[in-house]
Protein backbone atom coordinates (compact mmCIF):
# COMPACT_ATOMS: atom_id res chain seq x y z
CA UNK A 1 0.00 0.00 0.00
CA UNK A 2 1.55 3.31 -1.12
CA UNK A 3 1.34 6.47 1.81
CA UNK A 4 1.50 9.89 0.44
CA UNK A 5 4.42 11.89 1.36
CA UNK A 6 4.47 15.75 1.86
CA UNK A 7 6.11 18.73 3.06
CA UNK A 8 10.31 19.10 3.18
CA UNK A 9 12.71 16.09 3.27
CA UNK A 10 16.32 16.80 3.99
CA UNK A 11 18.56 13.58 2.57
CA UNK A 12 22.32 12.77 2.89
CA UNK A 13 23.60 10.53 0.84
CA UNK A 14 21.09 11.66 -2.21
CA UNK A 15 23.91 11.33 -5.05
CA UNK A 16 23.27 7.81 -5.08
CA UNK A 17 22.55 4.21 -3.65
CA UNK A 18 19.44 4.59 -0.35
CA UNK A 19 19.27 8.52 -0.68
CA UNK A 20 19.04 8.20 -4.16
CA UNK A 21 16.17 6.18 -4.22
CA UNK A 22 14.29 7.43 -1.33
CA UNK A 23 14.40 11.07 -3.31
CA UNK A 24 12.81 9.39 -6.25
CA UNK A 25 10.23 7.11 -4.03
CA UNK A 26 9.36 10.34 -1.69
CA UNK A 27 8.66 12.57 -4.91
CA UNK A 28 6.50 9.91 -6.71
CA UNK A 29 4.77 9.73 -3.34
CA UNK A 30 3.74 13.54 -3.25
CA UNK A 31 6.91 15.23 -1.47
CA UNK A 32 6.62 19.05 -2.57
CA UNK A 33 10.42 20.02 -2.01
CA UNK A 34 13.62 18.11 -1.37
CA UNK A 35 16.75 19.00 0.14
CA UNK A 36 19.75 16.66 -1.70
CA UNK A 37 23.10 15.98 0.11
CA UNK A 38 25.88 14.72 -0.86
CA UNK A 39 29.61 15.13 -0.90
CA UNK A 40 29.69 14.20 -4.47
CA UNK A 41 28.58 17.33 -6.33
CA UNK A 42 28.51 16.18 -9.96
CA UNK A 43 26.79 12.91 -9.25
CA UNK A 44 24.38 15.19 -7.48
CA UNK A 45 23.95 17.06 -9.91
CA UNK A 46 22.97 13.94 -12.34
CA UNK A 47 20.07 13.43 -9.31
CA UNK A 48 18.74 16.89 -9.45
CA UNK A 49 18.54 16.47 -12.98
CA UNK A 50 16.67 13.39 -13.10
CA UNK A 51 14.46 14.74 -10.38
CA UNK A 52 13.91 17.77 -12.88
CA UNK A 53 12.90 15.58 -15.39
CA UNK A 54 10.90 12.73 -13.68
CA UNK A 55 9.22 15.44 -11.15
CA UNK A 56 9.00 18.79 -12.46
CA UNK A 57 6.52 19.57 -9.89
CA UNK A 58 8.99 19.03 -6.85
CA UNK A 59 11.41 21.60 -6.37
CA UNK A 60 14.58 20.22 -5.37
CA UNK A 61 18.21 21.96 -3.42
CA UNK A 62 21.29 20.31 -4.01
CA UNK A 63 24.16 20.98 -1.66
CA UNK A 64 27.95 19.86 -1.38
CA UNK A 65 27.90 18.91 2.10
CA UNK A 66 30.81 16.83 4.07
CA UNK A 67 28.76 15.10 6.40
CA UNK A 68 31.71 14.88 8.74
CA UNK A 69 31.83 18.70 9.16
CA UNK A 70 29.19 20.44 11.43
CA UNK A 71 29.69 23.84 10.06
CA UNK A 72 28.83 22.31 6.89
CA UNK A 73 25.99 20.49 8.22
CA UNK A 74 24.37 23.07 10.02
CA UNK A 75 24.83 25.58 6.97
CA UNK A 76 22.89 23.00 5.08
CA UNK A 77 19.98 23.17 7.09
CA UNK A 78 19.82 27.00 7.42
CA UNK A 79 19.75 26.85 3.99
CA UNK A 80 16.84 24.66 3.67
CA UNK A 81 15.13 25.73 6.16
CA UNK A 82 15.63 29.94 4.39
CA UNK A 83 14.58 27.75 0.95
CA UNK A 84 11.98 26.04 2.06
CA UNK A 85 10.65 27.21 5.35
CA UNK A 86 10.89 23.76 7.29
CA UNK A 87 12.33 20.84 7.52
CA UNK A 88 9.15 17.99 7.37
CA UNK A 89 11.36 14.53 7.22
CA UNK A 90 15.66 13.65 7.43
CA UNK A 91 16.63 10.94 5.90
CA UNK A 92 20.44 10.21 6.80
CA UNK A 93 21.78 7.53 4.64
CA UNK A 94 25.50 8.73 3.44
CA UNK A 95 27.60 6.38 4.30
CA UNK A 96 30.87 4.42 2.74
CA UNK A 97 31.83 0.60 3.40
CA UNK A 98 35.44 1.41 3.55
CA UNK A 99 37.72 -0.46 2.00
CA UNK A 100 37.16 -4.26 1.43
CA UNK A 101 40.08 -6.25 3.45
CA UNK A 102 40.71 -8.04 6.04
CA UNK A 103 40.01 -5.92 9.54
CA UNK A 104 43.69 -6.99 11.01
CA UNK A 105 44.91 -5.14 7.88
CA UNK A 106 42.55 -1.92 7.88
CA UNK A 107 44.74 0.61 8.71
CA UNK A 108 43.48 2.80 11.67
CA UNK A 109 43.05 5.81 9.12
CA UNK A 110 40.50 3.57 6.83
CA UNK A 111 38.83 2.53 9.82
CA UNK A 112 38.61 6.34 11.04
CA UNK A 113 36.79 7.56 8.04
CA UNK A 114 34.41 5.08 7.78
CA UNK A 115 33.11 5.59 11.61
CA UNK A 116 33.78 9.70 10.83
CA UNK A 117 30.90 9.45 7.87
CA UNK A 118 28.86 6.22 9.27
CA UNK A 119 28.27 7.22 12.94
CA UNK A 120 29.50 10.95 13.24
CA UNK A 121 28.07 12.16 10.28
CA UNK A 122 24.44 10.69 10.49
CA UNK A 123 24.53 12.01 14.31
CA UNK A 124 25.84 15.73 13.14
CA UNK A 125 23.19 15.51 10.42
CA UNK A 126 20.53 14.05 13.01
CA UNK A 127 21.09 16.38 15.87
CA UNK A 128 21.21 19.52 13.62
CA UNK A 129 17.94 18.14 12.31
CA UNK A 130 16.19 17.96 15.31
CA UNK A 131 17.64 21.28 16.96
CA UNK A 132 15.42 22.79 13.97
CA UNK A 133 12.40 20.70 14.26
CA UNK A 134 12.11 21.38 18.01
CA UNK A 135 11.62 25.53 16.92
CA UNK A 136 9.54 24.91 14.27
CA UNK A 137 5.53 24.90 14.86
CA UNK A 138 4.03 21.06 14.56
CA UNK A 139 1.72 20.80 11.61
CA UNK A 140 -0.77 18.03 11.70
Amino acid sequence: MACKVTGTAFITGAASGIGKATALKFAEQGITSLALVDVNLAQLEGTRDEMRHTFPHVETEIMQVDVTNEASVNEAIKKTVTRFGHIDIAVNSAGISGIPTKTHELSLQEWQKVIDINQTGLWLCQRGVIQQMLTQEWVS
